[in-house]
């Protein structure tokens, strides 16, 4: 019988987001005009040219991550990620930059919760499923790339958030990303060993490594991976909505 689970002998479940609850393709454009609207009365401009500018943002964002993840061993590296975002968005504007210690770093944290919550990209049956899961007496947490903050928001957009416990991002377990020592750290805050949890991804490097931590592991293949397992994980399904039979086929 596992430690900390509601139900008996049941495990606990690390569910990703994009690509597996979420639809990621959809959601960016979403999260665009959801930047605008809240952008656009503060700042002058319209909700569109707003858009534009958190897609600029996002790409610059982008490229200053994939030039400096290796300098960082924990999650700081977020305050820097965001401020490029910033700055990108402010110069597509052409509008002076706000200080990012006085108001800036406020004006991102509610930007990052704000966004996801005020849409919902879910994949057909994802809430369905969600509800499904948790009356069976199902622990769920989220387990993302993303900041937490934006999982957050996420689960209250998509009308879900009471089903899930906490929404792990790198900053709840302070390190750069999803790693064997990610999914050790989030089993031990919620009080379980690994081979108690199953993780739930899109992404089979993702997955190797809860893995490598001990947990058992459900790849998601809805048509969007960019990184297929390359190491059979324990189950495979075609569509978040199969996610049941699947667990079910994992319990002891």
């Amino acid at each position: 019988m596992g430690r900390g689970v509601t139900g008996v002998g049941l495990p606990t479940l690390f569910i990703d987001n994009d690509g597996v609850l979420t639809d990621a393709y959809r959601m960016g454009p979403a999260y665009g005009i959801a930047y605008g609207e809240i952008m656009a009365p503060i700042y002058g401009g319209t909700v569109e040219a707003w858009a534009e500018a958190n897609a600029v943002g996002f790409g610059l964002m982008m490229e200053w991550y994939r030039a400096n993840e290796s300098r960082y061993d924990d999650a700081t590296y977020f305050d820097d990620l965001y401020r490029v975002n910033l700055e990108g968005a402010f110069g597509h504007m052409g509008r002076e930059l706000i200080s990012w210690e006085d108001e800036g770093r406020l004006l991102n944290r509610k930007l990052l919760f704000e966004c996801p919550a005020r849409v919902s990209t879910l994949f057909p049956g994802a809430l369905e499923t969600v509800v499904a899961l948790s009356k069976r007496g199902f622990r769920m947490h989220m387990a993302s790339n993303a900041h937490s903050l934006h999982c957050e928001g996420t689960l209250a957009g998509a009308k879900m958030r009471e089903h899930f416990v906490l929404a792990f991002g790198p900053d709840l377990v302070n390190l750069p990303v999803k790693s064997s020592e990610f999914y050790r750290r989030a089993c031990a805050h919620v009080g379980v060993l690994p081979e108690q949890a199953i993780v739930v991804d899109d992404n089979g490097d993702a997955l190797a490594m809860a893995a490598k931590a001990g947990a058992r592991t459900v790849f998601v293949d809805q048509g969007h991976t960019v990184h297929p397992p390359t190491t059979a994980p324990d189950a495979t399904v075609a569509s978040i909505a199969d996610l049941p039979a699947a667990i079910a086929s994992l319990r002891p």
